[in-house]
């Protein structure tokens, strides 16, 4: 029986480069720390980075979903928290749920999250199956926390969209596509000023990933008004053979905010 942690954490202080204009981790800095934790908890389960690129294997997000109390500020320091829950049902030969939980230095919980990981076969261009590496995967029993990430609906594009940006360098990241956290920028940065002026507060982000997007790749970025305080952006290519990703931001303001308990439930 292997000896892996089933619960992983990191102390992580909120370094300027980290943070927006009101002093806040950002939430597409929240989508890289979420990313270089699991990939940390994997390497030290000998199924990370290092070890499946040999073999052309490589962990990809297809679902997440992040439900937030307050986003911490600069200086200030944070744990970040990660398990591979066991009660999830998703949990299947093709796609794996973790969780996250951070919490500040007094150990109340300031957001959760989950998503659900894929495996890639680079070599088959297939998903690889997951039973083949029971042995590495391991579970926690007491720290279950949300529901997975819904699908999204799909929105139809703008006639006679014009604002096209191509996918740059400084976009990919080392498994050669565009990184999960530049989509969480590109989408945020959609979602019209009034619905920030009346809500000031991003409370949840859904998040379904749909295909790679690849250096020098033509993308357009539209986001539509579902309710008051509701969007759902979509991120596609120019020929209209892929739509990449899909968001579903929620808006709040600072003192209606959705209350997390420090058990990690999350109340609507």
């Amino acid at each position: 029986m292997n000896e892996y942690p089933k619960i992983f954490e990191q102390k992580i202080n909120i370094k300027s480069y980290l943070v927006g204009e009101d002093m806040a981790l950002t939430y597409s800095s929240l989508f890289e720390l979420i990313q270089e934790i699991s990939s940390n908890h994997s390497d030290i389960c000998n199924i990370g980075w290092r070890k499946l690129k040999d073999s052309n294997l490589y962990w990809m997000i297809s679902k997440m979903l992040v439900k937030i109390n307050n986003m911490p500020k600069w200086s200030e320091d944070v744990i970040l928290r990660t398990w591979i829950p066991t009660w999830n049902k998703l949990r299947t030969n093709l796609m794996l749920p973790r969780n996250y939980k951070m919490l500040d230095k007094y150990g109340n919980t300031l957001l959760i999250a989950t998503a659900s990981w894929i495996m890639y076969d680079a070599n088959t261009n297939r998903l690889r199956n997951l039973s083949d590496f029971d042995e590495n995967l391991v579970y926690a029993e007491d720290e279950d926390v949300i529901e997975t990430a819904p699908k999204i609906q799909k929105i139809e594009s703008e006639e006679n969209y014009q604002d096209y940006r191509c996918i740059m360098q400084s976009d990919i990241d080392m498994n050669h596509h565009v990184n999960n956290a530049n989509y969480i920028k590109w989408a945020l940065d959609t979602i019209p000023q009034a619905c920030r002026n009346n809500f000031s507060k991003l409370k949840n982000v859904a998040v379904n990933y749909l295909s790679q997007a690849k250096l020098g790749e033509l993308y357009g970025v539209i986001s539509k008004k579902i309710t008051e305080n509701k969007y759902i952006t979509s991120i596609f290519s120019k020929d209209g053979k892929n739509e990449y990703c899909r968001i579903q931001s929620t808006w709040d303001n600072d003192d209606a905010s959705q209350q997390v308990s420090d058990d990690g439930k999350c109340s609507i």
